[in-house]
């Protein structure tokens, strides 16, 4: 299977290592983890399956280039929105609105600090957040507040109370696409020790800002 290998590197090596850790279960034995040191497809047990090594390996590259990469998020819902169709039909497209456009607050919350409108400009100012280049604190997008998601919860629950099939299920993709948005962020986020860059409630940004009453 030439597509486990990465370089001079093996699937196994790459899965086994520390911040993989939760990804580990096809080299789980009887007696705790075990590495190989090359690919062995007897060594490994009957569930790992080529299309689920397939999945282990997309899932590694991702988490191990990942920074605030909008096409790992254009991708990675383009996915969701397919897995979902086959239940949900064309309103499974709304997984790309929650799992890719929602960082337009990046956009915003550009525009709101700069009082520039350049997307560009925009871009690569959060481009090098991710990166570590820019060290910030405490920075406010605003769809990935905690107060957001209350909002979107709420009109979700109401439109299903009051059976208005196209508000709920449009509102219910865009959570599941932003809940794998969210994921993404977080990975970033422990990968990087950045849970302090970004704001995860608007009141509590505004109330550290005396703003807010």
């Amino acid at each position: 299977m030439p597509f486990l290998n990465a370089g001079s590197r093996t699937f196994i090596q790459e899965v086994s290592e520390p911040r993989f850790w939760f990804l580990n279960l096809h080299v789980l034995t009887d007696t705790g983890f075990r590495e190989s040191p090359s690919y062995d497809s007897s060594a490994l047990p009957g569930y790992a399956t080529p299309a689920y090594l397939f999945v282990i390996r997309f899932l590694n590259i991702v988490i191990d280039n990942y920074h605030m990469n909008v096409i790992v998020h254009l991708l990675t819902s383009v996915v969701l929105s397919f897995i979902l169709f086959p239940f949900f039909g064309y309103h499974s497209l709304w997984a790309i609105v929650g799992g890719f456009l929602i960082d337009f607050d990046h956009y915003l919350y550009y525009v709101f600090k700069f009082k520039n409108l350049s997307l560009k400009k925009a871009y690569v100012y959060h481009d090098n957040i991710y990166k570590r280049i820019t060290k910030v604190h405490d920075i406010l997008h605003i769809f990935h507040t905690i107060e957001f998601w209350i909002f979107m919860l709420l009109v979700m629950i109401l439109s299903y109370t009051y059976n208005v099939k196209f508000i709920f299920y449009m509102f219910l993709i865009t959570l599941l696409g932003m809940f794998l948005h969210i994921i993404l962020d977080i990975v970033h986020q422990l990968k990087n020790d950045a849970f302090h860059e970004r704001a995860f409630s608007l009141i509590g940004w505004l109330k550290r800002r005396n703003l807010f009453w």
